[in-house]
């Protein structure tokens, strides 16, 4: 079933971000930066896996340009920071990266 890869994913975000918010400020700063780091190689080890297991080149470069040009002109980095500060404020958070995190 599709869309149970979806609910995994959204449950995996969910649990993963909880987990942040209890424990990034118990956590030294060093170590909170090691673990974005590794977060970050996984997620780019992942997507070059993906993308080199790919049949075809042209498919992924083209849909990484009709990507790009439809959040582009959808705006949608701006309607998410709208919705970030939205968010931010309705929940009262003082945390600065809250937009960021987002």
């Amino acid at each position: 079933m599709i869309i149970s890869g979806t609910i995994i994913n959204v449950l995996a975000v969910v649990v993963g971000s909880s987990l942040g918010l209890l424990f990034h400020a118990r956590l030294p700063q060093r170590f909170v930066g090691i673990i974005f780091q590794a977060i970050g190689l996984f997620t780019l080890a992942l997507g070059m896996k993906m993308a080199l297991g790919a049949n075809s080149w042209l498919i992924v470069v083209l849909s990484l340009i009709a990507g790009g040009l439809t959040g582009e002109l959808l705006r949608l980095e701006a309607r998410f920071d709208g919705l970030a500060t939205s968010l931010s404020r309705k929940l009262k958070t003082n945390n600065a990266r809250f937009n960021e995190g987002l």
